[in-house]
């Protein structure tokens, strides 16, 4: 019998790691929404960064810091474990969406490190710099913890009812979104943000909780 560590016992237990995504979806949905009133604005009037904007009184830095430390394990948890039930992990395509899970993390991390600042006050190097920096770790951030989920949904579809409607769904809604960045006032809104980062953890917690079905071999023979 394979002697596990307590760490690699604590990664494998199923409620540890749905118990940590639970808590990461109320907090994000407490700094996202609940704090931005707390600021002074809404949802949409404040965004993730400004909450948490360091150069302003009156915001929250290290919460903001802490909604990055909290996102990250919990999504590199459940996607990890999710990877592993099946041995998606084993695969290609499994060991490239575990990899871009990471880079989500990394870039997730960035973002959290480096204040966010204005265009408008991009005045030198420093600062130049600076916006590249978070806004890059921000936008990276979203694009390779999508594709690590939306990799792990479309390639075990046969596996899973329902994955390539869910699949089909969150691509839709992400391309919707980018698309109305374009039509907002200075290319931010906050639930622009909140909305997709929730529903990600949603589909972690459907996915690890087997709310989606397998698909029974009678239905798999029946396809072929």
């Amino acid at each position: 019998m394979e002697n596990k560590s307590f760490l690699a016992k604590l990664v494998d237990n199923k409620k540890v790691v749905i118990g940590s995504m639970i808590f990461a979806l109320i907090y994000a949905l407490i700094y996202g929404i609940g704090l931005s009133y707390a600021v002074g604005g809404n949802p949409i009037t404040h965004t993730i960064s400004m909450i948490g904007r360091s150069t302003l009184p009156g915001r929250f830095p290290t919460l903001f810091v802490f909604f990055g430390i909290v996102t990250n394990l919990s999504l590199i948890l459940n996607i990890n474990y999710a990877y592993n039930r099946d041995g998606f992990i084993n695969t290609k395509a499994g060991k490239a969406g575990n990899i871009c899970a990471y880079i989500g993390a990394l870039c997730l991390t960035i973002c959290t490190l480096i204040p966010s600042i204005e265009f408008n006050e991009v005045v030198d190097v420093q600062t130049t710099f600076q916006v590249i920096g978070h806004w890059s770790g921000a936008l990276l951030f979203g694009v390779f913890f999508a594709v690590s989920i939306c990799i792990y949904l479309l390639l075990e579809r046969k596996k899973y009812k329902y994955f390539l409607t869910t699949f089909i769904a969150f691509v839709t809604l992400l391309v919707g979104l980018v698309i109305s960045i374009f039509f907002l006032p200075n290319n931010k809104n906050g639930l622009v943000e909140i909305v997709p980062i929730c529903l990600a953890m949603l589909i972690m917690i459907f996915i690890n909780t087997d709310v989606y079905p397998k698909v029974s071999t009678e239905t798999k023979q029946d396809d072929n």
